[in-house]
């Protein structure tokens, strides 16, 4: 059985707030109780000190009644008189009494000093007769709770005591069972609309997010929600929330461009193997056959590369290639890639400051391709009369290698596409260009693998500078 988060928030808000209410009852409830205990205790010595003083009353029933009015007691089984008096003096008792009064001497019999406050204490110094000391005293007999209070005189001593079970029920009666009805509905009724309140205010943000989600389709992602919140917590979950559906816009518009890229880039080699078959079957020359062989195997070289760039980046992607790392003289490796580069590309000025000793942990066949496409790809679109540097030092943990090449003026537009799969230039679109646009994105990915990245500098329009780091052991990404 499913439970709502609303009627979870009230059950426990009702919950809470019912236990709230009956812990301030329990404390009411022994307040009033101590102050009645206290001025019964007033009372009893009060009335042990009349008795002490006067002796036995010669109306009892009516004395008794007094009594009973004054200790605020319901009957004459709550109160229990004895005068226990000495050698000269004659003993005497109300009808009812307790077992256990038989040994009241033999209680714990304390003054009342502990117990009252001076208002207290004046009231029972003005007691009729001689004043005299008081001493009060609390058992249990007859499964009931009883208070006494007792007088010590000359010729005997007073003993009053008075139960207190009845006044227990009467309050419990007459104060705490209303109060516990008023204050336990008016609780239940509070926390029905306090639990209400605060789940439809905690679920406010979840139902912004629910409504904005269903509106969400392949045409319509422009559905941030404002971040201003008046609790952090909403504005921290409105933020993850605009940021994963930027990611979503984001990844969307790639696939889109990446499929029409895709279709485009293969479409043109494909186009040409046809184009050039058919030529085939017109007639042909040995000339033309060879400038036929040429073409189809530079078409087809174009279609591996493509393919085989487009299969390393779904790896990549997914999480799933194959590395094998290990550790490598960073410094001969990637001196042996700019030789191999530079020796087959004279047509631009060229030159490399790459510093001896550096050392890196990482898959050698990924990072090669990546250093590889990165090189090749500043010396392609190296302007005539140009030059390539290519630079390495150790920085941050790492080491930083530098790739500045002279090129066509790149607008701003463009630098912010550099990294995009299948991204050539505006002067580059639609060219049977050797270039896939895959390079980079290639090895910003590998790098990325790697726990380095590539930043493209800011320079002068007509200047490419890539910046490319990696950490001395890489951390797979």
């Amino acid at each position: 059985m499913k439970i709502s988060f609303k009627l979870r928030v009230i059950v426990l808000t009702i919950l809470v707030s019912m236990t709230v209410a009956s812990m301030q009852l329990l404390i009411v409830r022994d307040k009033i109780i101590r102050a009645y205990v206290k001025d019964l205790n007033v009372h009893l010595c009060i009335e042990s000190r009349r008795l002490s003083a006067f002796g036995k009353p010669e109306q009892m029933d009516r004395f008794l009644a007094g009594m009973i009015a004054r200790l605020k007691l319901d009957s004459l089984n709550q109160l229990a008189v004895i005068y226990s008096a000495r050698e000269e003096s004659e003993s005497w008792s109300t009808d009812y009494l307790p077992r256990s009064l038989g040994q009241l001497e033999k209680l714990d019999w304390v003054q009342p000093d502990g117990e009252m406050v001076a208002g207290d204490r004046t009231r029972l110094d003005q007691a009729d007769g001689e004043a005299k000391k008081c001493e009060i005293s609390e058992f249990e007999t007859d499964n009931s709770k009883w208070h006494g209070g007792r007088t010590l005189g000359a010729n005997g001593d007073v003993y009053i005591v008075a139960n207190l079970e009845p006044a227990e029920a009467d309050i419990n009666k007459n104060y705490i069972i209303p109060s516990a009805f008023l204050l336990l509905t008016g609780s239940v009724m509070l926390s029905l609309l306090g639990g209400w309140v605060i789940s439809k205010y905690s679920l406010h943000p979840l139902e912004r997010i629910r409504s904005a989600m269903q509106k969400l389709d392949n045409k319509n992602y422009n559905l941030k929600i404002s971040e201003n919140g008046k609790v952090p917590e909403h504005e921290d979950l409105y933020k993850v929330f605009n940021s994963m559906v930027e990611k979503i816009e984001s990844n969307y518009l790639q696939a889109i461009r990446f499929s029409s890229d895709a279709a485009h880039e293969l479409k043109t080699p494909l186009t040409i193997l046809r184009g050039r078959i058919e030529m085939e079957f017109e007639g042909s020359t040995v000339e033309r056959e060879i400038k036929l062989s040429n073409d189809l195997q530079l078409q087809i070289n174009k279609l591996i590369s493509i393919t085989s760039k487009l299969l390393l980046l779904s790896k990549l992607d997914s999480g799933h290639v194959k590395t094998e790392f290990e550790k490598i003289n960073f410094s001969e490796f990637l001196k042996e890639i700019v030789d191999e580069i530079i020796s087959c590309n004279t047509r631009v000025k060229s030159e490399s400051f790459i510093e001896s000793g550096l050392e890196l942990y990482c898959d050698r066949v990924l990072l090669s391709t990546a250093i590889s496409n990165i090189l090749l790809n500043a010396f392609f679109y190296c302007r005539d009369g140009g030059s390539v540097s290519i630079s390495s030092t150790i920085s941050d943990g790492g080491i930083k290698v530098m790739v500045r090449n002279d090129s066509k003026v790149l607008s701003a537009e463009d630098r912010s596409q550099i990294f995009n799969r299948f991204f050539r230039g505006s002067e580059e679109r639609g060219s049977e260009s050797g270039s896939s646009g895959l390079g980079l994105n290639l090895a910003q990915e590998i790098t990325k693998f790697h726990g380095g990245g590539i930043t493209l500098e800011p320079t002068a329009e007509d200047v490419v500078t890539l910046s490319i780091w990696l950490p001395f052991r890489a951390e797979l990404h």
